[in-house]
């Protein structure tokens, strides 16, 4: 039974089998506590365990006092502008006090309401970027979003199924 406050991955069993991939997956993550930032790609066949492996790489990151922030693309979101990204962010920026963004974003509220409903809600911006250079600042706004949560303490973003993801998702990883 999933309790208010609780995640998939405090309630996930503990993961059998994946111990090279883990131990690997654990160094990277040690490495990224001391301020290196890191990247790595988990990938195979339908069915073999890897979004278990990403909720295992959760709960470890967390106990080490990480902010882990999970997305999950899905097949019938795909025309969804932002869809991994929104499923990634927009849940927790939702669980801020209003009054930490400025802390945040800077001069990029509007950029970021753009991206995030959430924001969107609070009258903080407009519709969709269309022109190229209004998805390249809420880009830069994203990037600066993740830059000053990482200052805060250290960030783990975890996306799950990016083959299923939008376009704007995509570019913006990119």
């Amino acid at each position: 039974m999933l309790h208010s406050g609780d995640s998939v991955t405090q309630l996930a069993e503990p993961l059998v089998g994946r111990d090279a991939e883990l131990a690997v997956l654990e160094g990277l993550l040690d490495e990224a506590r001391e301020g290196t930032h890191k990247f790595a790609v988990v990938s195979g066949e339908p069915g073999i365990g890897k979004t278990s492996v990403l909720g295992e790489l959760a709960r470890r990151a967390e106990d080490r006092g990480c902010l882990v922030l999970e997305g999950r693309a899905t097949e019938l979101e795909r025309a969804l502008p932002f869809g991994l990204l929104i499923d990634t962010f927009d849940a927790y920026l939702e669980s801020l006090d209003p009054r930490t963004y400025d802390r945040l974003v800077a001069d990029g509220l509007e950029e970021l309401a753009a991206v995030f409903p959430w924001l969107r809600s609070l009258g903080a911006g407009s519709a969709e970027p269309r022109t190229a250079a209004e998805r390249f600042r809420a880009h830069y706004a994203v990037r600066e979003l993740i830059e000053r949560l990482a200052a805060r303490q250290p960030l783990v973003l975890l996306f799950d199924d990016i083959h299923w993801s939008d376009g704007a998702s995509l570019e913006l990883l990119g």
